[in-house]
C-alpha cells in the first residue's frame, strides 16, 4: 500500500470520511481537496460566528449609549434616582459604553459613594483610551478632579499631566494642575498653568478667581482687579459668584477705595449661600473694618445659623461686640454736653 506523509494515519481518515466518497483506490489529492474544503468550511463557519458576535456586541453598545443619553439628561436636571436608574439599565445591555460608567460616577458622587464612583469614572477612562482617536482628556480631568476633592494631591496631579499627555492645549486639564499648584502654594506654577488654560479658553471664571487669589495675596490688588473685571465683562452682574465680589472687594479696600469696597462687599453677602459659612465671615470681618456693624451682624448670624459652633464665628462675634461697645461709647461722649462754669 502505498504511504501518504499524513499525521494522521489513512485508516483514521476512512473512519472519519463517507464511505461513498473515500474508497481505498482514492488518490492523495483528493484527500488534500476533500480535507482542505473541511478546514475552509470550518475558517468560515468561525468567521460567521464571531461576527455575529460582534453584532451582537456592536447592537448591545447602541442600546446603552440610547439609555445613557436618556439618563445623562435626568443628570443634568439633577434627578439622580431616574439617572441611576437608566445608567444601570444601560451597563446591564454594555459594559463597553463609557458614557454609562460616566453618568454611573456623577450619580455615585453626588450619593457620596466616592469609592465606586471614582471606579466607575476610571473604567470611563479605560475604555476611551481604546478609542483611535486618543483617551478622552475631559475623563481624565474629572477623575483628577474627584482625586483633589478627596485630599489626594498627588493623584491629582498625575491625572492633570495625563490628560495633557493627551491632548496638550486642554484647559481643564492646565486649570486642574494650577489648582493643584495652587494649594500646594507653588504660586509661580499655578499662575503658569491657570494662564495656559486661559490660552485654550478666555473665559474660564474658576480659573480667572483663582488667579485673582493669587495676585490678591501676593500683594497685587490691581492686577486681581483686572483678571475680575475680564472675567465680570463677559457675564451679566447676576451671574458673578459670592467669591469674586469678595476678591473685588478685598481689592479695592487695598487700594484705599473704600466706597467701593462696601458695595462689592454688601454684594458678596447678597450673592452668598447661608452654606458658604467661611466666605460670609470673611466678608463680616471686612465689614468690621469699615465699621459697617449692622451688616457685619447680618453676615455673622447667618454663618452661626448655618455652624452654630465655628470657632472663627465666635472670635468674630467678640471683635463685633467690643466694636460695638467702642461706637456706643464715641456715641455718648459725642451727645454729651459739658455743663456751663
Amino acid at each position: 500500500m502505498q504511504r501518504y506523509s499524513t499525521p494522521v494515519p489513512q485508516k483514521a481518515f476512512m473512519r472519519l470520511l463517507p464511505s461513498k466518497v473515500i474508497s481505498p483506490k482514492v488518490g492523495r489529492a483528493a484527500v488534500d481537496r476533500y480535507i482542505s474544503g473541511i478546514g475552509l468550511g470550518l475558517l468560515l463557519l468561525g468567521a460567521g460566528c464571531r461576527g455575529l458576535r460582534a453584532e451582537r456586541q456592536t447592537h448591545a453598545l447602541s442600546t446603552a449609549r440610547q439609555w445613557s443619553l436618556r439618563g445623562s439628561d435626568f443628570l443634568q436636571q439633577e434627578k439622580y434616582g431616574d439617572a441611576e436608574n437608566l445608567f444601570a439599565e444601560a451597563l446591564r445591555h454594555s459594559q463597553a459604553d463609557e458614557r454609562a460608567h460616566w453618568g454611573m460616577a456623577e450619580v455615585l458622587w453626588e450619593q457620596g459613594d466616592e469609592d465606586q464612583a471614582i471606579a466607575h469614572m476610571e473604567q470611563a477612562a479605560v475604555i476611551s483610551g481604546a478609542n483611535p482617536r486618543g483617551a478622552n482628556p475631559d475623563l481624565i480631568v474629572r477623575l483628577g478632579e474627584m482625586a483633589f476633592a478627596r485630599g489626594d494631591y498627588a493623584g491629582a496631579l498625575k491625572q492633570a499631566d495625563a490628560a495633557l499627555s493627551s491632548q496638550r492645549d486642554h484647559g481643564g486639564g492646565w486649570a486642574l494642575r494650577g489648582k493643584v499648584l495652587q494649594h500646594q502654594s507653588d504660586w509661580e506654577g499655578a499662575k503658569f498653568s491657570f494662564h495656559r488654560a486661559l490660552a485654550a479658553q478666555e473665559h474660564y471664571p474658576e480659573v480667572q478667581i483663582a488667579l485673582a487669589e493669587i495676585y490678591q495675596t501676593s500683594g497685587r490688588p490691581q492686577r486681581a482687579l483686572a483678571t475680575l473685571d475680564a472675567m465680570m465683562d463677559a457675564v451679566q452682574e447676576d451671574e458673578v459668584s459670592s467669591t469674586a465680589w469678595l476678591l473685588r472687594g478685598q481689592a479695592f479696600a487695598d487700594l484705599g477705595q473704600q466706597r467701593d469696597a462696601k458695595l462689592c462687599l454688601r454684594q458678596a453677602s447678597l450673592n452668598a449661600t447661608d452654606e458658604e459659612c467661611e466666605l460670609l465671615l470673611k466678608v463680616a470681618e471686612k465689614q468690621i473694618d469699615f465699621g459697617e456693624l449692622a451688616e457685619a451682624r447680618v453676615c455673622l448670624g447667618r454663618a452661626l445659623r448655618h455652624d452654630p459652633n465655628n470657632q472663627n464665628a465666635r472670635r468674630i462675634q467678640e471683635q463685633l461686640d467690643l466694636s460695638f461697645q467702642s461706637f456706643t461709647s464715641k456715641s455718648s461722649l459725642i451727645g454729651f454736653e459739658l455743663p456751663t462754669p
